[in-house]
């Protein structure tokens, strides 16, 4: 017999339909003082690695460059409280600052944007520019 939490579980299936349907979850790290700092993070997907950029000064990246555990929470609330859905993402953080990759996960992030909202697919063309400032 199986345990209340284990009926529970979603499906592997279930969680990649919801980590591909939506392009936004709270994003966990530890501030100086082991505390949670949660902030809300586009994503997108490299391959099969969730990917996620942001400012090199930003807190989180400061967070991150002295502890790599991070924690992320993507839900879908649907329409009542018993249609609540959610993933828990547990993981450590591999920081690049190389321009290319820096390219390659905002060009994921921007097509992962448009893929859950189902909106035309964006053009790059000026994201050299953006990803250089």
């Amino acid at each position: 017999m199986s345990s209340p939490r284990a009926r529970l579980r979603m499906p592997e299936s279930d969680v990649a339909d919801l980590l591909h349907s939506n392009w936004s979850m709270v994003f966990g790290t530890l501030d100086h003082s082991g505390r949670p700092h949660l902030v809300n993070m586009a994503y997108g997907f490299v391959g099969e690695q969730l990917a996620f950029t942001s400012y090199i000064k930003a807190q989180k990246i400061v967070n991150l460059r002295r502890d790599n555990r991070l924690s992320g929470l993507i839900e879908d609330l649907g329409g009542s409280y018993d249609e609540i859905r959610g993933v828990q993402l547990l993981g450590a953080a591999r920081l690049d600052e190389d321009a290319t990759t820096v390219q390659t996960v905002l060009r994921a992030v921007v097509a992962q944007m448009h893929l859950a909202e189902r909106t035309a697919a964006p053009d790059y063309s000026s994201l050299r520019e953006i990803s250089a400032k």
